[in-house]
């Protein structure tokens, strides 16, 4: 769509609902009810939408720019260092995707240009789309032998859910140098 007209028409919530496929309805299971896996009529996407709207405002995305521009700076600094060698491209999107939304959104990095190995948070987070998407291929009644993928998959929300309390812990501490910050956090916390 490249007309504002259409964009407004196609974006209209009273006519068009928003609809949450098979792997989405099985990525509940690690992220609860929020913005990407709640329907429409739960009060938790409501109520995440409200929040997190202002994150999207002109004056919150530019703030965002020097942080994004940065971190595509570390990407070609990266791919120069590389000249000649052969570069996963897919698994450098992945990189620079979860370092955007990291620094943009929580003020923390997964040190995707400082360390060869994959966050394990991204590993973590990879694996369990991954899942959903084979849950939703696969008939239910054959989910509960996914035994080893159950208890690999607890064990990596455990590990998301406590990387995510430490740094929320570390933003709260740091509340002062954080007045007038505007990232997804920031809007989550107040």
């Amino acid at each position: 769509i490249t007309e504002v007209d259409l964009a407004k028409e196609v974006m209209d919530e009273d006519r068009f609902d928003k609809f949450i496929d098979l792997p989405f309805q099985y990525l509940r299971r690690a992220a609860g009810d929020g913005l990407f896996t709640a329907w429409t009529e739960e009060p938790n996407w409501k109520k995440a939408h409200n929040i997190l709207l202002p994150g999207f405002a002109h004056k919150a995305i530019e703030g965002y720019i020097p942080i994004m521009q940065k971190t595509i700076d570390q990407l070609l600094e990266r791919w120069t260092e590389n000249e000649g060698k052969f570069l996963d491209v897919a698994e450098d999107m992945t990189k620079l995707t979860f370092e955007t939304i990291g620094l943009c959104g929580f003020d923390y990095s997964f040190d995707s240009y400082t360390s060869d190995k994959q966050h394990p948070f991204i590993e973590a987070m990879l694996f369990t789309f991954t899942e959903a998407l084979h849950l939703a291929r696969t008939p239910p009644a054959f989910h509960p032998f996914r035994f080893k993928n159950i208890r690999k998959q607890k064990k990596y929300i455990a590990y998301m859910n406590n990387l995510l309390d430490d740094i929320i812990k570390r933003r709260r501490a740091d509340e002062d140098s954080q007045k007038g910050k505007i990232d997804f956090l920031q809007l989550m916390l107040h």
